[in-house]
């Protein structure tokens, strides 16, 4: 049998995304380097289009001249007319395109180790539509393996025929004396690799590459004359072919253009500072660390990085029960219990000890909080003096260990230190310089991919440095997990070394896949590194890209990589549910047609990321629901159809006896007083209406307030605290 290969996209391919990138490499070295001073200046920053038009015309003109193909020569003749350029100048450009290609030219491993596998038995032979010279395509596979030192090449460019009519195949078989029957070509291209071989009388096999997915093409069609971009899709597509999994390809296409661009600005920050080590804090700068590992091994870069163990969970109640300005400030600002657990968790206390202070209601086990909840467990939490110094006492233990922890992992690093996180607020830092102020004196320098706006005036003794100044989706934090779970504290061994104390909780994806994920996130790193010099900066924009691609229009790859993935808001096992789970049927109808509050029915963090997971038979079904424009019973809860026991209630206006109404067919409570200041023009048969200060004679378990009025609801609120009346029982 007689074997033909294509080369390009075959054999060898490009570090580029598609052959332009040759072109916008070009561009990037006139640009930087001196030495082109004869080259002019407008078309050293416009060479990539200069280039490709030049090859548009140097085609049209071979065809006016009865010619099938174009040769390096030509092209460059057509650019020196197009630019008056010298001699010298178009020798030097030819000389740097061959350089360029020959630098960025790397092995399609799998079809080599083919070709030489065939060529122990058959004839192999090479065919390319190609302008380069013939003696430097050899060059470039000989780069890639020496196997190709004797193998024929055709190159349409020299010969001036093209497999894409049939005239270079033709040639071939010709020239080789060759029969139809024994010969099989090998190659990518649908058309002149499988359609016009198999018509010359070829078996013909399409090598089939990476497709682009739609993004992609969209950034390549709008920005692929950038050299970001022609970097990190190229290395997408030169990287994700060496595995097939679903998580492989989740590193490689999403983590790694996401994550590489941020990890090298750090360390290139960081280097330009002088910084002598990195601290990654645990667990978003897991990942983080990894690549960093990879760029310094790579680049051989003066710079050491450590993993430090931490979370909000160990460092902020330890930190802010130091001081009620600080305490204060964390539950305003900085955190969200969506549940009696999470309270319980996040202030490190056992359930017993906070009953006393929390409704029934709100101590029921599953109970999702609603926004209105999340603000009430605040007041609460600031409303007692006993309470606040509790949380305080409770806390002094945890804060010891942490501070010998953290004292013990600071001291040891050489030089300037920094710490390295991903997304947040800012506060965790904060409540971390709080805790090392006995024995680090200097600022804490954090680098951060994005944080709140607000950060700086909220952390003092802090200096942060941002990757972009956008505030960003919580999406992000699904792609930075760790395997390792989260940190609840720090104990000594046997040795006096102190260790982080983790709950052992994996994160769903961290099985056998996860291993695929991190490595494909590595793979992708390695290759920018060997391929590509960047800097972290100029790859932000994209990164961003992918960024609002991945929360706003995914693949359905995608959707579900992302969707699926365990995910808890405050990072404790409390309230551990899937990112963006796909919604039921029972549960659009919660939405659209019942209106039900969100927190009794959606078990996942990201609602708008679950709508874009809906089927296009769902996608029908929601918009019928929502056309049909039910009342429902709007966003809020009711809290007279969930209380029980004794109930007084105050208020006898329209929204008062609403609320009665109510009462009175809720089974499990009790209206045994009804209170109003202004009791005497009241006038209803359904009970008699008290002034408030009956409430200090009248044993209850709640009191609800039935105003419509929010100031006047605050100011009731005011007051029946005033008489005594505890905020645990007291709703509106």
């Amino acid at each position: 049998m007689v074997y033909t290969f294509d080369i390009f996209d075959t054999l060898i391919t490009r570090t580029t995304a598609d052959p332009t990138g040759i072109f916008v490499i070009m561009q990037r070295h006139l640009s930087e380097q001196d030495d082109y001073r004869e080259i002019p200046l407008h078309l050293k920053k416009n060479f990539c289009d200069f280039r490709t038009n030049a090859e548009v015309e140097a085609r049209i003109w071979a065809r006016q001249a009865g010619r099938e193909d174009v040769t390096l020569d030509r092209i460059y003749a057509a650019m020196a007319y197009m630019n008056h350029m010298s001699e010298r100048a178009v020798a030097r450009l030819m000389d740097l395109e061959l350089a360029v290609e020959l630098e960025n030219c790397i092995p399609i491993r799998e079809n080599i180790e083919k070709l030489k596998e065939l060529r122990r038995e058959h004839d192999v032979y090479l065919l390319s539509d190609m302008y380069l010279p013939t003696e430097y395509i050899r060059k470039m596979l000989m780069k890639a393996d020496p196997v190709f030192g004797e193998i024929p090449i055709l190159v349409s460019g020299d010969l001036d025929r093209m497999k894409g009519s049939g005239r270079l195949f033709a040639y071939f078989l010709e020239k080789y004396g060759v029969d139809t029957w024994e010969w099989v070509h090998i190659g990518d291209n649908p058309v002149a690799d499988d359609v016009m071989s198999q018509r010359m009388g070829a078996r013909s096999e399409l090598c089939t590459g990476y497709i682009f997915s739609r993004f992609e093409k969209e950034m390549l069609q709008r920005h692929g004359k950038e050299y970001a971009v022609q970097a990190v899709l190229g290395t997408v597509r030169n990287t994700i072919q060496k595995r097939n999994t679903a998580e492989w390809r989740m590193g490689v296409s999403l983590a790694g253009p996401v994550l590489y661009g941020y990890v090298l600005w750090v360390l290139q920050e960081a280097l330009r500072q002088g910084m002598g080590a990195l601290f990654f804090v645990a667990r978003d700068g897991y990942l983080l660390k990894k690549i960093a590992d990879v760029i310094i091994a790579e680049q051989q870069l003066d710079l050491q990085t450590r993993y430090l163990y931490g979370s909000r969970y160990a460092w902020r109640a330890p930190a802010v029960s130091l001081n009620k300005d600080d305490f204060r400030d964390w539950l305003l600002y900085n955190v969200n219990f969506a549940s009696f657990d999470e309270v319980t968790e996040d202030l490190h206390m056992a359930p017993e000890e906070l009953s006393e202070y929390f409704p029934e209601l709100f101590r029921r086990k599953g109970r999702k909080y609603s926004g209105r909840e999340r603000e009430r467990v605040k007041e609460i939490l600031l409303s007692d003096e006993s309470l606040w110094q509790k949380i305080g006492e409770r806390n002094k233990t945890l804060r010891y260990r942490v501070k010998a922890y953290l004292r013990q992992e600071i001291s040891s690093a050489e030089g300037r230190i920094a710490f390295v996180e991903m997304n947040g607020t800012g506060f965790t830092q904060y409540c971390m310089q709080r805790l090392v102020t006995d024995f680090y004196r200097e600022p804490v320098i954090t680098f951060f991919y994005s944080m709140a706006s607000m950060t700086e005036v909220q952390a003092p003794g802090n200096i942060f440095y941002k990757y972009t100044g956008r505030k960003l989706d919580p999406i992000m934090e699904t792609i930075t997990r760790a395997p390792h779970g989260q940190t609840l504290g720090y104990r000594q061994d046997e040795n006096g070394k102190w260790a982080p104390v983790l709950n052992g909780a994996g994160q769903g994806y961290m099985s056998e896949g996860y291993a695929d994920y991190v490595d494909g996130i590595l793979a992708f790193a390695q290759e920018m590194c060997r391929n590509w010099s960047c800097q972290g900066e100029e790859l932000s924009a994209l990164s961003l890209a992918y960024i609002d691609h991945i929360s706003k229009d995914p693949e359905p790859e995608v959707q579900d990589f992302i969707g699926d993935l365990p995910f808890s808001q405050e990072g404790t096992n409390a309230g551990l549910d899937f990112y963006a789970p796909r919604l039921t049927d029972e549960q659009l109808r919660a939405l659209y047609l019942y209106k039900t509050p969100m927190e009794d029915w959606y078990p996942g963090h990201n609602l708008m990321f679950s709508l874009l997971r809906l089927t296009a038979g769902e996608r029908e079904a929601a918009e019928y629901y929502q056309s049909l424009n039910m009342p429902g019973t709007g966003r809020g809860r009711d809290y007279f159809r969930e209380v029980k026991g004794r109930i007084i209630l105050y208020g006898a206006g329209k929204r008062g006896r609403n609320m009665f109404r109510r009462l009175m067919k809720n089974k499990d409570a009790r209206v045994v007083l009804w209170v109003d200041k202004n009791c005497a023009a009241c006038v209803t048969a359904e009970m008699e209406i008290s002034p408030p200060e009956r409430i200090l004679e009248t044993a209850f378990d709640y009191v609800l307030i039935g105003v419509a009025s929010e100031k006047l609801v605050q100011e009731i609120q005011q007051e029946l605290i005033r008489m005594g009346v505890p905020m645990a029982k007291i709703f509106w």
